[in-house]
């Protein structure tokens, strides 16, 4: 009596086992299912990781999951690369929507090389914009503002050997060009940026 007794609970503990461990095997093929599911939903756009100017290229963009249903044709993939310039501003944080980007080149506007010692201007990157100031130093002058809302493309150290000097790229209306030019020459330039909810004249 007592060994058939002992056989029953060895019986029922092997039951028990068995049962949890095909219920184990249940809920992870449930789970498993749920997670590729849910990798087949959602695809990686670009977002931004810093505040973009309009007009600028956009640049610091980092992949990103969300859902395909909300990716389509809304923004930009990351699996493409991201070309054009930007019609309005985007701040840090932001989706890079497809309908911001243009391919449109102004052939009014010329890139203008500036030099500017490094402590005439804050920290500059591509996708800034900035006024541009002048002081004529000889004639001792007040500061003179030389033109407003200008997009830049590119800041790069000086190859002359002065660890001050910058060389900022800005992108200036052809009609502008002469101004930018004789104010770099003529005097100190100081670039000053602009909040990124400035409006674009």
């Amino acid at each position: 009596m007592l060994s058939d007794m002992r056989r029953f609970r060895t019986a029922r503990i092997r039951d028990v086992r068995l049962w949890l461990g095909l219920s184990f095997i249940v809920v992870s093929m449930i789970v498993g299912a749920q997670i590729l599911s849910a990798g087949q939903d959602t695809v990686q756009v670009w977002q931004t990781t810093r505040d973009l100017q309009a007009g600028a290229v956009p640049a610091d963009l980092v992949p990103v999951w969300i859902d395909r249903d909300v990716a389509r044709h809304a923004y930009v993939m990351a699996t493409e690369p991201v070309t054009g310039t930007l019609r309005w501003p985007l701040t840090a944080g932001q989706l890079v929507p497809v309908s911001a980007l243009t391919l449109d080149v102004d052939p009014d506007v010329r890139a203008v090389a500036v030099p500017v010692d490094s402590r005439h201007l804050p920290h500059l990157q591509s996708g800034d914009r900035v006024d541009v100031w002048t002081t004529d130093t000889q004639e001792r002058t007040p500061p003179r503002l030389v033109l407003t809302h200008v997009l830049v493309s590119d800041v790069s150290s000086d190859t002359s050997g002065i660890a001050s000097d910058l060389t900022v790229l800005l992108q200036v209306p052809a009609e502008d060009v002469g101004d930018v030019v004789a104010a770099s020459r003529s005097g100190v330039v100081d670039l000053v940026t602009l909040p990124i909810t400035s409006p674009t004249p």
